[in-house]
């Protein structure tokens, strides 16, 4: 196995390069012009039946558990708030990516998404 640091916005990879890339808990703190280039990127690097794994904060439904989401609220930075309530499907249609499945956990969520392609 292999570890390589670059720039996520334009890294060294080829197109068409991965099956899977998976981004976990950053477009929440990132401002939407370089979310968008990362999209971009991991879009461009995924082979054409790809999946892109997001992993993002949800709120949770219980109780019990919104409470202690407060806690991460207060946390985040400035926008976090927004992002929470961001329509999740056309944020990322704008930027060529079809939800497959979202699966909600306790205080996150993995959404699978796959490049859209015009046939």
């Amino acid at each position: 196995m292999k570890l390589y640091q670059m720039d996520a916005t334009e890294t060294k990879f080829k197109s068409k390069t991965f099956d899977t890339v998976l981004i976990s808990l950053v477009l929440h703190e990132i401002p939407e012009e370089l979310a968008e280039k990362i999209l971009l990127e991991a879009k461009r690097v995924l082979k054409p039946k790809g999946r892109l794994l997001v992993i993002e904060w949800e709120e949770p439904q219980n109780l019990l558990k919104r409470i202690l989401f407060y806690l991460i609220r207060k946390l985040e930075p400035k926008g976090f708030e927004q992002f929470l309530k961001i329509d999740t499907k056309g944020y990322f249609e704008k930027y060529g990516l079809q939800i497959l499945e979202i699966k909600h956990c306790d205080y996150t969520k993995v959404i699978n998404l796959k490049k859209v392609t015009l046939e």
